[in-house]
């Protein structure tokens, strides 16, 4: 669950990212040139992904401390897709192994923490 509260939180980020004036971006992922002819849509889309990351973060965690993970996540990926994207390094190659290694970290600390 966590896992997929952190690919929400870097999707709305990045709808954000893409629909901003001032930004110049490198249009990587394919959906950043109708990103930017629809904005208000868009960021419609982008405030309900980091809405529901917000509310599977506090669902999981409880109110204090998902409300917590959720701003930690949203300073760290947004940080990141700040410094990355510019640069042309977010990709969907990138982007599909950093989730695939979060949910084989996830899983594996579930597991250990069944034991």
């Amino acid at each position: 669950m966590i896992t997929t509260s952190i690919l929400l939180n870097i999707l709305g980020f990045y709808i954000f990212y893409a629909t901003s004036k001032k930004t110049i971006y490198l249009p990587k992922l394919g959906f950043e040139n109708k990103v930017q002819d629809h904005t208000l849509i868009a960021r419609s889309i982008a405030l309900i992904a980091l809405s529901i990351s917000l509310y599977l973060n506090t669902h999981s965690l409880g109110i204090v401390s998902g409300t917590l993970t959720f701003f930690i996540f949203l300073m760290t990926f947004g940080s990141l897709i700040i410094l990355t994207a510019p640069l042309g390094l977010v990709n969907y190659y990138t982007l599909i192994i950093s989730i695939l290694l979060l949910a084989i970290l996830e899983f594996s600390i579930l597991q250990y923490a069944s034991q």
